[in-house]
């Protein structure tokens, strides 16, 4: 999980634990570690896009709207590829640095 602040908060860390869940946080300032992050910044910018649009639907029936925005977003082939090849080549570079790094210690 990535450091929000709200994910630390006692509820959030209880309704892990009442669920079984073991929290794991990544490492501060780990966007490549997290390549979601990427997907989310693309759904609120059409979340944002398309909000004053359906601002009147969006009121009676904000579900909807929201599952839609996912779909539409999800749905786009060209921007998954994307989001999966940046977060590949940045994990592959990041540890061809750490193996650089931790090389003469071998």
């Amino acid at each position: 999980m990535d450091n929000a602040s709200w994910h630390h908060s006692e509820k959030i860390q209880q309704m892990c634990k009442d669920a079984g869940v073991v929290i794991e946080f990544l490492p501060p300032y780990s966007p490549d570690f997290n390549p979601i992050e990427e997907y989310f910044s693309v759904l609120k910018k059409f979340i944002k896009k398309n909000w004053h649009d359906n601002e009147d639907f969006i009121r009676r029936e904000f579900k909807m709207f929201l599952e839609w925005c996912v779909d539409v977003v999800g749905d786009d082939e060209h921007i998954a590829q994307g989001h999966f090849r940046h977060a590949g080549l940045d994990m592959t570079q990041r540890i061809l640095r750490l193996i650089a790094r931790l090389a003469p210690l071998l």
